[in-house]
């Protein structure tokens, strides 16, 4: 490796952490700016987003002047394998304007921002024709997406499902930077987004590791079957019988150990994601088989992960015999790679994602009571564009018992894990509960989740369900579920919004519902709503 190449490296490195934080703490527009027909123009106030498009303009404009050397550094057609690394990134564009130009219409904001979807399928296009446009469209799409943190202090949006895909073009826009002020070879980001990608493998793989007591713990005590259940509990697969769910979950049971070992072996192995160039085929492959696993066994669909990684093994394969990818392959790459995916969270802060999959259920069901008295249970799907919020189902913020429990039965504390998993009746769990559970309870946000319910079922009152106008098949959702028949179309208006809270026990191949009461209840008056658009 090239001394010049070392050193583009460590300022990639060095850089990324920053450009990362800037793009995802200070990409956002208030919500008033939301709330009106249009923000793109409003998007130029913001001063990350305004450098970003000066900056890029002033890139596309020293292409086309004398300046031959500027313009091999910034232009596709200059870059080492420019062409496959074009549909690449482009690509990874696409995947976000797709997933955020088709969402459903938003009734909190009462607005559909058409420009702004439009925008992101241009800025694609836009993509495909220079680099430069790589930084504002990931800056523009950052600020398309903020919308959904809104109203600030209810919701903790979650980035998890799209986080890869972003980590990666923001990869580039620093590679990008630096390539702009000096010549730097395309393998230095091929490199370094391998490295990024094990990564967001191996953190997952190591926060297992080290999730007990010993580093067997997850291994040998997680129960992947409790997952299986938690989901169908949640809404996945609920046309099929009980039964047969714990007929599955039984059969899971006798193959846990296994799957779990292999589990292990693709996240944390993927440390050694540059050792050969077939063991990188192997492992992309094995994350690809990995979310398909996870998707079956719990709805839980990591569709951006999976293309994105499909995508990256299509480009490696297809440029196998290019020095960009054979020079990957060497000793000193590969303890490089070791080292920087073994310190990854000091700069590309994956996610850890670890937990022990619990036998018992915490969750919430929204009901509706319309103006006909009819009560309908109200689908996580419904709830679009904020569907994935709602779909995990993390109300504990209304409940004012104490709780144990997160979403779809994780928990990261081992001996509680224990000890519920050995509680052979609902009474001994409810003894844990009491004893290591959290009173959760938190009247601001309580106060926030009746103001935005008022105003989302107001507005969807007054404008009906509406479809977008973009031609395109909407994306699909990161969390899958199943409505129950009777749920909640629009059918009346809504008078009345119930918070159902309910405790399931999974235990000898039995699930137990150990409670079910309204814990919340929220009176739809539309003629005394907080602020809201027309």
């Amino acid at each position: 490796m090239k001394r010049s190449e070392v050193v583009s490296i460590a300022a990639c490195l060095a850089v990324f952490p920053i450009v990362y934080q800037v793009f995802f703490q200070m990409l956002r527009l208030p919500e008033t700016v939301y709330r009106q027909p249009s923000f793109a123009l409003s998007a130029l106030n913001n001063p990350v987003f305004t450098c970003v498009l000066i900056i890029s303009l002033l890139m596309l404009i020293l292409n086309y002047t004398p300046n031959q050397r500027f313009y091999h550094q910034t232009s596709w057609y200059w870059m080492e394998n420019g062409r496959a690394l074009r549909w690449f990134i482009t690509f990874m564009c696409a995947i976000i304007a797709w997933k955020f130009s088709t969402y459903d219409y938003n009734y909190y904001l009462n607005q559909e921002h058409f420009v702004e979807r439009i925008l992101l399928i241009l800025l694609v296009a836009g993509v495909y024709l220079s680099p430069a446009t790589v930084p504002v469209f990931t800056a523009f799409s950052i600020i398309v997406i903020k919308q959904l943190e809104y109203p600030l202090g209810l919701f903790v949006y979650s980035w998890t499902d799209k986080s890869l895909v972003f980590a990666v073009l923001i990869l580039f826009i620093v590679y990008l930077y630096v390539r702009a002020v000096s010549r730097v070879s395309t393998f230095v980001f091929v490199f370094l987004m391998l490295c990024l990608i094990g990564s967001y493998y191996f953190i997952p793989g190591a926060s297992k590791i080290v999730l007990g007591p010993y580093p067997w713990s997850w291994l040998v005590h997680n129960r992947l079957d409790h997952l299986f259940v938690s989901s169908y509990l949640n809404g996945w697969f609920r046309p099929i019988n009980e039964s047969t769910i714990l007929s599955i979950a039984s059969m899971m049971r006798s193959v846990d150990v296994l799957f779990r070992g292999i589990t292990l072996v693709i996240e944390a192995g993927a440390i050694i994601l540059l050792l050969r160039q077939r063991l990188t085929l192997v492992f992309i492959a094995g994350f690809i088989l990995l979310h398909t696993a996870i998707f079956i066994s719990s709805g839980i669909f990591f569709w951006k992960w999976i293309l994105l990684d499909s995508a990256v093994l299509v480009f490696v394969y297809t440029n196998r015999n290019q020095p960009i990818i054979q020079r990957l392959y060497t000793w000193q790459i590969a303890v490089l790679s070791v080292f920087i995916i073994l310190f990854s969270k000091y700069y590309f802060s994956p996610i850890p994602l670890g937990w022990f999959d619990a036998n018992v259920n915490q969750t919430y069901q929204l009901e509706a009571l319309t103006t006909t008295g009819e009560t309908y249970p109200i689908a996580r799907s419904f709830m679009a564009p904020y569907d994935l919020i709602f779909s995990q189902a993390r109300y504990h913020f209304l409940n004012p018992s104490p709780t144990l429990i997160n979403t779809y039965g994780t928990i990261f504390d081992f001996n509680a894990y224990i000890a519920i998993s050995t509680a052979q009746t609902p009474d001994i769990f409810s003894q844990i509960a009491q004893s290591r559970g959290q009173v959760r309870y938190d009247a601001t946000r309580a106060a926030h989740f009746d103001s935005f319910m008022q105003i989302y079922f107001c507005n969807l009152d007054e404008h009906e369900r509406r479809i977008s106008l973009i031609p395109l098949p909407p994306s699909f959702q990161h969390i899958l579920t199943f409505s129950e028949p009777n749920h909640y179309r629009g059918q009346s208006p809504v008078e009345q919004i119930q918070v159902r809270y309910m405790e399931t026990f999974y235990q000898n191949g039995q699930i137990e519902t150990t409670q079910s009461e309204i814990v919340r209840i929220i009176d739809i008056d539309c003629d005394d709503l907080p602020a809201r658009s027309s």
